[in-house]
């Protein structure tokens, strides 16, 4: 299919999967009558660590790569319709070797009735450029990528989804909290917040996912798998911008009343619903009310805490239960199902990248960079505080504003697979996992501990209840973080094998010969 496309310029990373990256950008600039560029870096980080700069090695690592696309590159270059092909071979620091003129290839936004967000355009490469020098601790270049991809978003059409609150707070019997707009079907195919996404098609064969078995509840047909924890839920602001443990506004015998919107947009708690149906995990509940044949809704057997599929029962699942993740679960994708089962049916996108991070990238990295500009910060963590209908920050310096920055990635990404990366870059995993994981009473009884909440939004409990009476928390499991090892990956023994220079990481002798 011709896309208009005159340049067609593709980056390898010397892996196996290239050959079928290479493959496929050779087929569209053939279609197109374009310009094939092929890019390669030779990522110069590791070799620097073995000492003086070696040379040799990435002479060597050159010829490897030629190399490996030899037949690819003599096929594309025999292609009468392929008019020029250009092989870019760079060796250095991948941050500053992939020039910014390399995704300006790049269109701005690939066509979205055409292509949904699974192809990524200038705007997601700065992004993911902008992503990667966080992680990077490269503050300065994360600032400047992350605003070179805020600027363009506007004139691409980005915006961030409004957020509807109407049922967050209110019990089963008013409502539903949905963000479906932006998390379901509907927002995966309509939003602009989506910049890219990893697309499922139910007209392809195996072309589905089984994740929304995992996250649904057991009333729908799911196993209640995926649930954020008693700490997650207790580090949730009140309405007022406070903690549960400093706000006036907080009851602990009516915890969902005055909270963030977020908590009922993106968690499912006892007494809300979900998927057309009452959220009960009280094993005393043996009934609840499914709203999906009738609009007065009609008793029906409460599976999430009763009967031998509970958690309670012998066939429970083994997860935390009494909270479940309501992000990327729709209720449309449910009753085209007809339910989730155990069968791979269902096809919301995956997520990889929408306008929200992209504002707390620059947030944050404007925070850390000695000279990042605060004001700028501030502003973008209320534009994302805005949207959630919270409330200004009250704070304005560096300190206060990387806590409120942290607040706004543990709530606004949550779910999105970001977490385990921010808490080690931020140097306190060590501190977020360790201890004992806390799940609601077995009674369904809400929590009467008072949380201690530190400025990094971690909870902890110290003993203290609002009610004077013992902690009333269930021990899920015990977690350990070892400093010296988990804050790194093992380096793998291929890569050890191919560059012996490189030692291998402090815990992971088994890996490779020390």
């Amino acid at each position: 299919m011709n896309e208009g496309y005159t340049k067609v310029f593709v980056s390898l990373d010397g892996t196996e999967q290239q050959d079928f990256v290479l493959a496929r950008a050779i087929k569209v600039a053939a279609n197109n009558g374009a310009k094939l560029i092929i890019g390669h870096v030779i990522d110069s980080t590791a070799l620097e660590s073995a000492g003086s700069y070696p040379v040799d090695l990435v002479n060597g690592l050159d010829e490897a790569f030629k190399n490996s696309i030899a037949k690819q590159l003599e096929e594309a270059k025999a292609n009468p319709d392929i008019p020029e092909v250009e092989v870019m071979i760079r060796a250095g620091r991948i941050r500053e070797t992939l020039k910014d003129e390399m995704l300006d290839f790049l269109p701005l936004r690939h066509n979205k009735a055409t292509y949904g967000s699974t192809r990524l355009g200038r705007v997601g490469a700065y992004g993911l450029k902008a992503r990667i020098c966080l992680n990077w601790v490269f503050f300065e270049e994360a600032a400047k990528y992350a605003d070179k991809a805020l600027t363009l978003a506007k004139d691409a059409g980005y915006a961030l989804e409004p957020y509807d609150t109407r049922f967050c707070g209110e019990d089963y019997t008013k409502g539903e909290p949905s963000a479906t707009n932006l998390f379901g079907l509907s927002g995966h195919a309509n939003s602009d917040e989506w910049i890219w996404a990893l697309q499922y098609n139910a007209m392809i064969s195996g072309n589905q996912h089984n994740a929304g078995y995992y996250a649904a509840p057991r009333i729908a047909g799911g196993c209640s798998y995926f649930s954020p924890t008693q700490m997650f839920i207790d580090a949730i602001q009140c309405t007022d911008g406070k903690s549960i443990a400093e706000s006036p506004l907080f009851d602990y015998k009516e915890p969902w009343k005055n909270r963030d919107p977020r908590l009922d947009l993106f968690c499912v708690r006892p007494g809300s619903r979900v998927l057309g149906m009452q959220f009960e995990t009280n094993p005393s509940v043996q009934k609840i009310m499914n709203y999906n044949d009738k609009e007065e809704g009609v008793l029906v057997a409460n599976s999430e805490a009763y009967g031998t599929k509970s958690e309670y029962g012998a066939n429970g699942s083994k997860g935390p239960c009494g909270y479940l993740w309501r992000k990327y679960l729709d209720i449309e994708e449910y009753r085209t199902n007809n339910g989730f089962g155990t069968k791979s049916v269902c096809t919301l996108s995956y997520p990889l990248m929408r306008l929200a991070e992209l504002y707390l990238i620059r947030a944050e990295a404007n925070i850390e960079w000695a000279g990042g500009d605060l004001g700028v910060a501030k502003a973008d963590i209320e534009t994302i505080r805005g949207r959630a209908h919270m409330p200004v920050l009250t704070v304005s310096d560096r300190n206060g504003l990387r806590s409120a920055l942290r607040y706004e990635r543990m709530v606004e990404l949550c779910n999105e697979g970001f977490r385990w990366f921010d808490i080690r870059r931020w140097g306190i995993a060590e501190e977020v996992i360790s201890g004992t994981l806390y799940a609601p009473a077995s009674d369904g009884s809400m929590s009467n501990a008072i949380p201690t909440i530190d400025e990094n939004w971690h909870v902890t409990y110290k003993g203290d209840t609002f009610d004077g009476k013992k902690i009333n928390l269930r021990k899920f499991i015990d977690m350990a973080f070892d400093p010296m090892k988990d804050y790194l990956w093992p380096i793998p023994e291929s890569e050890r094998i191919a560059l012996p220079q490189i030692t291998q990481n402090p815990g992971y002798a088994g890996f490779a010969a020390e």
